[in-house]
């Protein structure tokens, strides 16, 4: 819908509840924006029959909800209809460098070898630093976590 369209069908539906005394004001706004339509990863409007749809509840479950905001915030203007997909929430960098890091940090913990561990995951902050797409999904900074939680306990438990 338009952005136009979808303004005077608010300004109508306004003006209504306020002829029947629902609403108090003459006018609805004073600033209104509305919202572009988001489209699915094929570039169609989102529809169940065409199997297109994005179940947020897994993104959320999966990257957290300021990942999911921030992508939703980068992907366009918020008047403007955009294609919505998940790759662009994934950062296939920093899920590379979170795989190695697990591995190599699980190992060094196995051998005492604890400057290593350090060593690896100020690697990792590093790597994550330098990648294109600067967000970590939940999951990534919560294995950080427990990850360095051995070492530095009272930090981690806080956060």
């Amino acid at each position: 819908m338009p952005h136009t369209e979808a303004q005077e069908i608010i300004k109508f539906w306004h003006k209504v509840l306020y002829k029947l005394g629902i609403v108090k004001c003459p006018e609805p706004f004073q600033k209104l924006l509305c919202q572009g339509m988001i489209l699915g990863p094929d570039g169609e409007k989102m529809s169940k029959s065409r199997g297109n749809i994005i179940n947020p509840e897994e993104l959320l479950e999966k990257y957290g909800a300021d990942a999911l905001r921030l992508y939703e915030v980068f992907i366009g203007p918020s008047e403007q209809t955009t294609s919505f997909g998940s790759h662009g929430v994934r950062n296939e960098e920093i899920e590379k460098a979170h795989a190695e890091v697990v591995i190599k940090v699980s190992a060094y913990y196995e051998k005492v070898k604890l400057n290593l561990v350090v060593s690896s995951l100020m690697e990792f902050i590093n790597k994550c630093y330098q990648a294109k797409k600067k967000v970590m999904s939940l999951e990534h900074f919560l294995d950080f976590l427990k990850l360095l939680n051995p070492l530095a306990p009272h930090i981690t438990e806080e956060m």
